[in-house]
């Protein structure tokens, strides 16, 4: 077992002791927020597993033909656009007869652009406050730099042959995203927005799909098998969901003297450093603090979340269940990701703010 997954399972385990003994240690409501996250995982992982698994599984020789007709790699283009948990890993595996390509595009691309534009972006933009959409946008921007930056040592690193020319959709689809966040913002929003809604909606429609395999197995729509394998994927999801939630917890309980610290070292309040902590489990879990940030650390949390996010969450859950052996490599290229696009951001932004003066 991963270090990582370890320490993390403690903690789980923890707050299981902690319900039994009646919330003595206060935290009951981590677990119980952790456990809860199991029907919505079902949800939004369960049918995407099963069914896109199924289906590409019967026509990976079209959808590499499909690729090779339009000169592009098909599990880079997949990794943009879907999450690992959203299908992307599952159909990036079932095409894939690389290792390290799996790695990359199936593990790291869709837990970062893939995520960013299936599921956190249009969620971001639809829940943050309008007065705060403007700083989270040129955070994200700086984030989305950053991508390139950490794909190409790592597929060195995974031996993939001719990596920059592999990775020529990855820097077209951010150069597109920046320049339509910078000059079509409301189209851009509109279009992401769309995008969010078509996947969420798919989703619940696989997961039907899968009930009534359940009931009727006969449908060939997938087996009772892939649906067996999925729910031990969301049951291990759930538990990395709710030691994470317990270890993010205690972090801002019994650490609040160096948050402050290293809020006063980045320049920004008590709630921006708190954001970073809690996009370690969820980036979803900052919107009720997002308003009380400021400027600066809005810009900090949107530049992190592209790469930082979910690295001790359900996607840490997910790569643990479906690829335990490079758990490692995706926690350590996430990290790596987020703590430098937030060093750009800083950077820049001083400068831009030396300028001005």
């Amino acid at each position: 077992m991963n270090v990582f997954i370890f320490i993390i399972l403690v903690m789980a385990f923890l707050g299981l002791i902690d319900k039994i003994l009646n919330n003595r240690l206060g935290l009951c409501e981590s677990f119980d927020k952790g456990i809860a996250s199991m029907g919505t995982l079902a949800l939004s992982m369960l049918g995407f597993y099963c069914i896109v698994v199924t289906f590409v599984s019967h026509h990976v020789e079209d959808m590499i033909s499909l690729a090779q007709t339009l000169h592009i790699d098909p599990h880079i283009m997949i990794g943009c656009l879907l999450a690992p948990d959203l299908g992307g890993y599952s159909i990036i595996h079932t095409l894939s007869n690389h290792q390290g390509m799996t790695v990359l595009a199936g593990l790291i691309l869709t837990s970062t652009i893939g995520t960013v534009i299936s599921f956190q972006l249009p969620l971001f933009l639809t829940a943050l406050d309008k007065r705060d959409i403007q700083p989270y946008i040129q955070g994200l921007i700086y984030g989305m730099v950053v991508v390139p930056l950490i794909l190409i040592p790592l597929g060195m690193y995974l031996k993939i042959a001719h990596i920059l020319i592999v990775l020529l959709p990855v820097y077209l689809i951010c150069l597109v995203m920046i320049l339509g966040l910078l000059f079509l913002q409301k189209q851009t929003m509109r279009f992401l927005t769309c995008f969010g809604q078509f996947i969420r909606i798919l989703s619940l429609l696989f997961f039907a799909m899968v009930i009534v395999v359940c009931y009727q197995t006969d449908c060939g729509w997938t087996s009772l098998q892939l649906i067996q394998e999925g729910l031990l994927i969301v049951l291990k999801c759930s538990m990395i969901v709710t030691g994470s939630m317990i270890l993010c917890d205690l972090i801002l309980k019994y650490c609040s003297p160096y948050i402050d610290r290293l809020a006063e070292f980045l320049g920004v309040n008590h709630y921006s450093v708190i954001g970073l902590f809690l996009q370690l489990a969820t980036s979803v879990a900052i919107f009720p603090i997002f308003s009380k940030m400021d400027r600066k650390g809005k810009m900090l949390n949107g530049a992190f979340s592209v790469c930082g996010a979910y690295v001790l969450g359900a996607q840490l859950g997910f790569v643990a269940s479906v690829d335990s052996m490079h758990v490692t490599i995706y926690i350590c290229t996430k990290l790596a990701g987020g703590l430098l696009a937030m060093l750009f951001t800083y950077f820049f932004q001083k400068k831009k703010l030396c300028r001005n003066h």
